[in-house]
């Protein structure tokens, strides 16, 4: 079962994405003291030089690079699922249950379903006694029947969009963690 409480999700997003931000800036603090260490031409002379020089250039720089990319993608698939998030559930503190909408509201809509028919059958009875005293027309729950119908119809299309954002948001933080 899914839930999805959209204040928190927001939360944890603008608290990773603060913490993404201060490694980056960490990371080029960090590159710009290696460049520093390879850049010593003239103190780092000879093969220890050379070999300190390189070791910095070959291994430091690349992972460097490597972990900005992975920073610069895992921002932005952070920054898409924000955006994804407000068309799925656009108010800010939006809450959503598969389980309350699976079992409480889906049996509630199909109890208040079967209410309805029992009291307009039972009504639709005392008319049909009364008929030859009043004219009345017998009562009608189509438009109620329709509108359950609808209800349940909205609860399972929000519940194949709540797993649909689910997958596919977890796919796109595997995929940025994949191409870094």
């Amino acid at each position: 079962m899914k839930t999805l409480d959209v204040h928190a999700l927001h939360d944890a997003i603008d608290q990773t994405l603060e913490q993404l931000k201060k490694q980056s800036e960490e990371i080029a603090n960090l590159k710009k003291s290696v460049d520093g260490i390879t850049a010593l031409d003239d103190a780092l002379k000879g093969k220890g030089g050379d070999a300190i020089r390189a070791f910095y250039e070959e291994c430091h720089t690349p992972f460097l690079r490597f972990y900005e990319t992975f920073i610069e993608e895992y921002e932005s698939a952070l920054k898409k699922i924000k955006n994804v998030l407000e068309s799925l559930e656009p108010y800010h503190n939006g809450y959503i249950s598969q389980a309350f909408l699976d079992h409480d509201l889906e049996n509630g809509l199909n109890a208040a379903d079967r209410t309805t028919k029992h009291l307009v059958s039972k009504a639709n009875a005392t008319i049909a006694k009364v008929s030859h005293i009043v004219d009345l027309p017998d009562l009608n729950d189509n438009d109620f029947h329709e509108q359950n119908r609808k209800a349940l119809k909205d609860i399972n299309q929000t519940i194949e969009k709540l797993h649909a954002f689910d997958r596919e948001q977890t796919n796109a933080l595997k995929t940025a963690g994949k191409r870094s």
